[in-house]
């Protein structure tokens, strides 16, 4: 769907600016 799409856009250029130490935060707010 295009807002998946949106969300995983902004959940990628959010993983790129924080350190990884905030992806399991970011998958929790992805799904």
């Amino acid at each position: 769907t295009l807002l998946g799409f949106v969300n995983f856009k902004l959940y990628h250029s959010i993983n790129v600016k924080y350190p990884p130490i905030l992806d399991p935060q970011l998958e929790a707010l992805a799904e």
